[in-house]
């Protein structure tokens, strides 16, 4: 059968595999409510960088979080016109490539960004030393501009461009070094804000979490926005999650089985992909390719085509321990840390306070002397 809400172009029924193949891998966008949230949030803080400098989207892969990046881009551009900017580049998107070598290549980082705003090729900058005498005139040198040079024409492009926002997305992989290197990528990025006045969006997985160690000078203007996974516990979380997996359906240009949203399949899907839409919709992308152009997708080959069992409790084991920071923490030694009272006075309201709370069985007795009868 179709889905019954399809969502494709009726034409695709009739279309080649290779064009229904096209349209599911490329040529939509599933809206929900986790995308919706985190668009929210980062819209509240765009274009603020007094109050938010550093704006740090992290979230499991797999979540969505490559697509918000692309929205924010939209949403840059399209202020950007709506304010009467004709020129320039409002926002500009990097992905962080991994560099081989002991430490984090910047310079190739610099190069990256000034390619994406469109500045000429490194090979036509070079050094040009001077001569001492004035009748010789200048020579050309074959030395490279170094990473210092190219980090000042990087900001001297970014305020000529008139860019707003920079967005530095797989971030974590600034972050796989020494825990001095991590310090130094920091400071580096911190530095660019300051230098440019544009506002800094990092995007990255749990990975980049433990690199972060923030000064509480940068800690005040950075934002943390934690695009997560969708939870299975309630039955709304889960009912959430079905209408999720039925409008990736939606879009799906095959013939599919009836059984595909029944609870069990469902719950197997959630399974098969961690909670998130990225990965669910990477399964069913796989599992598409593996038809015939007359077959229908049924759940066993979305099981076939998922992520192995040893790989995705990898990845649960992640989502866990990057959810543990978002987690509220207790505010107990907040006081003590600020003077706000004695350790051994903490202690004892923490003793007092859980005697209060500890209770009897119904029926026990307290332990005091009965009166003795006259």
């Amino acid at each position: 059968m179709w889905h019954p809400h399809a969502c494709f172009p009726e034409y695709l029924k009739r279309a080649d595999f290779e064009k229904r193949l096209a349209y599911f891998s490329e040529h939509f966008l599933l809206e929900h409510d986790m995308l919706h949230r985190c668009r929210a949030e980062v819209q509240r803080c765009l274009f603020r960088k007094n109050q938010y400098q550093i704006l740090n989207i992290v979230g499991p892969t797999g979540v969505g979080k490559t697509e918000l990046a692309k929205d924010i881009v939209k949403t840059c551009f399209q202020n950007a016109k709506d304010n009467g900017a004709g020129r320039g580049f409002p926002a500009v998107y990097v992905e962080v490539p991994i560099f081989g070598g002991a430490s984090f290549n910047w310079k190739g980082l610099y190069f990256r960004m000034l390619e994406q705003l469109n500045a000429p090729s490194q090979n036509i900058y070079r050094a040009v030393e001077f001569s001492r005498f004035a009748s010789k005139g200048a020579t050309f040198s074959a030395r490279y501009r170094s990473e210092d040079d190219a980090r000042r024409q990087l900001e001297r492009r970014i305020h000529d461009a008139g860019v707003k926002v920079l967005i530095l997305d797989e971030v974590q992989h600034l972050f796989k070094f020494s825990a001095k290197n991590t310090e130094k990528s920091l400071d580096i990025l911190k530095n660019i804000a300051n230098t440019t006045g544009c506002q800094v969006v990092l995007i990255g997985t749990y990975e980049s979490l433990g690199g972060m160690n923030w000064s509480g000078q940068l800690m005040r203007r950075t934002v943390n926005i934690h695009f997560g996974r969708y939870q299975w516990g309630g039955k709304e979380e889960r009912k959430r999650f079905a209408e999720i997996f039925s409008g990736l359906l939606a879009h799906v240009p095959f013939e599919l089985d009836v059984d595909l949203l029944k609870a069990n399949v469902v719950e197997l899907m959630y399974q098969h992909c961690c909670g998130c839409v990225g990965v669910l919709k990477q399964n069913i992308d796989r599992a598409l390719t593996q038809l015939d152009e007359d077959n229908v997708l049924e759940s066993e080959g979305l099981l076939q085509a998922s992520i192995g069992i040893k790989e995705l409790k990898r990845m649960a084991q992640e989502i866990r321990e990057g959810e543990s920071f978002f987690e509220d923490e207790d505010d107990e030694d907040l006081g003590i840390l600020l003077g706000m009272q004695s350790a051994s006075a903490a202690k004892a309201s923490t003793v007092d306070s859980k005697a209060k709370k500890s209770s009897k069985r119904p029926g026990t007795r307290k332990p005091v002397r009965d009166k003795v009868g006259s």
